[in-house]
């Protein structure tokens, strides 16, 4: 099992249409071959830590790293990647993780 966390920044008040995109995309992701998991989270207010209103966590679930591949060879995902570029501060931290043996 693969796991991604992807941490994106979108730029000032760019925060919904980045939404408004995954969104379009997402139902297309979670029908691809091996894909488990495939949602975003946003930061919570904490005492003494405000979250950023710019940031998104995006959490995936791939059966395997070829999976994940796949994937992001997708026409959709291509599509997707147009349509965020301008809406995101830089590019995106990524952490891809296998499971402990």
């Amino acid at each position: 099992m693969i796991y991604l966390v992807v941490t994106v920044t979108t730029k000032d008040d760019k925060m919904q249409d980045w939404i408004n995109a995954f969104k379009k995309v997402q139902p297309l992701v979670l029908k691809e071959d091996g894909c488990y998991v495939y949602r975003i989270h946003r930061p919570i207010d904490r005492p003494n830590a405000p979250a950023d209103p710019n940031k998104v966590i995006l959490l995936e679930q791939w059966e395997s790293l070829d999976h994940l591949t796949a994937h992001l060879q997708q026409p959709h995902m291509k599509i997707y990647f147009a349509e965020v570029k301008d809406l995101t501060a830089g590019p995106s931290n990524v952490e891809v993780l296998g499971e402990e043996q």
